[in-house]
């Protein structure tokens, strides 16, 4: 029987900062809103980043993640171009 460690989540100043800023529900604890999010390949990760889509409210969150998984921004869809938006869209 194998177990799974799950890793610690920290969601920095920058990221509460940007989704208050971002989103159109910025009273949702974000913490609870990138566990119903749904990891995506998205251009702006890099380094290592990962990506998760919102779909309620068009944000990707971006995550960095080493021993702790650190939410470090929040990016509104909508201010992307329509391809990217497509893209991140058809993948969910």
């Amino acid at each position: 029987m194998s177990s799974t460690v799950s890793k610690s989540r920290v969601v920095t100043d920058h990221a509460r900062d940007q989704w208050r800023d971002r989103s159109s529900q910025p009273w949702r604890d974000l913490t609870t809103v990138w566990s119903e999010s749904f990891r995506i390949d998205h251009p702006a990760a890099h380094s290592g980043a990962e990506s998760f889509y919102h779909p309620p409210t068009e944000i990707v969150l971006l995550v960095q993640s080493d021993d702790v998984e650190t939410l470090v921004t929040c990016i509104d869809l909508n201010d992307r171009c329509d391809a990217e938006q497509s893209y991140v869209r058809s993948q969910i």
